[in-house]
């Protein structure tokens, strides 16, 4: 990652002879912020998380925005442990705090931090954070630190690399069953346990996203597994974390109801070990890849953003170095466009208008001014009207238009 001059001017520690901690702080899912509950509601949340992260640094510590959901946040004169559970703390703010006027939004950072050794370049220290960074964004709302005794060294590809632990919430009433498929899974997994229903929510509370996958039992007092899938759902777990259900009653119905609301597998009980490991780590493969996969769309997604806002830029410089007063116009037409698009989208679904099909049209609205470009500066500055020689000097379909709404007279 190369930085802008005035991101490193910024940076006034002194590499010589300051330790620093270092992180890279990205938003997860704020593009689907965007698209599904609007642009108020993405700046809303970026307020939010730079309130979060003001509130729990020092005055001397430097938050920056470098760009979309990232932002960089420098801690001068900082030891390993305070810094990473500085980071943690920021974290898991973060995921307790709520968007004011948006209650179903979930708030959740993924952190990557490195601390600068002495002698150590400002450059060389953010690459490795954001590196640390898209390793947290594989499961989202995690922090990854050099101080975490997980990572270590590639000795291939000479980068750094998290080997942790997937962690898997089994919920059984039965402790017996829940030793034998901790004793089959514990030693690839990180195993959390709950005993009902409501157990099983109360951990979800706790983890959130850290749950990677849940193994869920059916027939339980109090809640039953359908209970807890009904309730995932309305929640939106599911989106983020696959269940797979047991039950010694494989009864058809019972199957096809625990797919509908949405269990992504059905194991029989008694269980096979090698069959419930089997599975377990397929699904992980495959949510895995998944992620993957959202992340990589996710960033085309945002290069695509950026170089449509770097079109819209330059358009408006180049239209305002023949017109003065148009630049900024072309600016203002494309927020108007995209504030009006918004507030239609939230008042009626008749249009369909996506977050795709709103910055189109918004970006479609940037060129309405692009045929100036082809228009002579005496022409298209002129105060008064056109002659028939001036107008004959347009470029043809420019010339039409005007002469269509001009008297037979004036016609050429």
């Amino acid at each position: 990652m190369r930085l802008p001059e005035s991101t490193t001017d910024a940076i006034t520690m002194n590499e010589s002879d300051m330790t620093a901690g270092i992180a890279m702080i990205d938003l997860d899912d704020f593009k689907i912020y965007n698209d599904t509950f609007g642009h108020d509601a993405g700046d809303l949340a970026l307020t939010t998380v730079v309130g979060i992260v003001k509130a729990n640094v020092r005055r001397t510590d430097m938050l920056i925005r470098m760009g979309g959901d990232e932002f960089l946040l420098v801690m001068p004169d900082i030891t390993d442990q305070i810094f990473a559970d500085k980071l943690k703390q920021i974290q898991e703010k973060i995921h307790d705090t709520k968007v004011p006027g948006y209650s179903q939004l979930r708030l959740s950072v993924s952190i990557g931090g490195v601390l600068s050794a002495p002698g150590s370049t400002v450059e060389n220290a953010i690459h490795k954070a954001d590196q640390f960074m898209y390793q947290a964004k594989t499961c989202k709302n995690m922090v990854v630190t050099e101080h975490d005794e997980e990572v270590q060294d590639n000795a291939e590809g000479g980068e750094t690399s998290k080997t942790y632990k997937y962690r898997i919430l089994i919920v059984d009433d039965s402790e017996m069953n829940r030793a034998i498929l901790s004793e089959i899974l514990s030693e690839e997994y990180d195993i959390v346990e709950a005993d009902s229903g409501e157990s099983c929510i109360d951990k979800l509370r706790q983890y959130e996203r850290e749950i990677s996958l849940v193994l869920l039992d059916i027939v339980m007092p109090g809640m039953d597994g359908f209970g807890v899938l009904n309730y995932m759902n309305r929640h939106h777990y599911l989106e983020d974390i696959p269940v797979i259900m047991m039950s010694g009653a494989d009864a058809p119905e019972a199957v096809k109801r625990a797919y509908a609301l949405g269990a992504v597998d059905f194991v029989s009980k008694p269980c096979d070990a090698q069959i419930v490991y089997q599975r377990v780590t397929n699904t992980m493969k495959l949510y895995a890849k998944q992620r993957r996969l959202t992340s990589l769309i996710t960033a085309q997604i945002n290069e695509k953003e950026k170089n449509s806002e770097m079109l819209i830029h330059i358009l408006s410089h180049i239209v305002e170095f023949r017109n003065g007063e148009s630049g900024s116009h072309v600016l203002h037409i494309h927020k108007l466009t995209e504030m009006l698009l918004e507030r239609l989208a939230q008042k009626t679904e008749k249009y369909h208008l996506d977050g795709d099909t709103r910055a189109m049209i918004a970006l479609a609205s940037s060129l309405h001014d692009i045929g100036k470009i082809g228009v002579d500066e005496k022409i298209l500055n002129k105060p008064g009207k056109l002659t028939k020689e001036e107008i004959a000097e347009l470029p043809e379909k420019v010339r039409s238009i005007i002469v269509a709404d001009l008297p037979e007279d004036m016609r050429g």
